[in-house]
């Protein structure tokens, strides 16, 4: 389900990016951003349960 929600977040982050201008290393950029963030976000879940889901 979060994960979900982070990948239409990254889906529409791409496309603001691309209709920016910003050309494909900029959407390489937000994508390693969002990326990072999204793993640093499931590791604090999955470390406060003790589990990987």
């Amino acid at each position: 389900r979060h994960l979900e929600v982070a990948d239409h977040r990254l889906r529409l982050h791409v496309r603001h990016g691309l209709d920016h201008g910003g050309g494909v290393s900029r959407a390489r950029h937000l994508i390693h951003m969002i990326s990072m963030r999204v793993t640093m976000e499931s590791r604090r879940i999955t470390g406060r349960s003790g589990e990987v889901r």
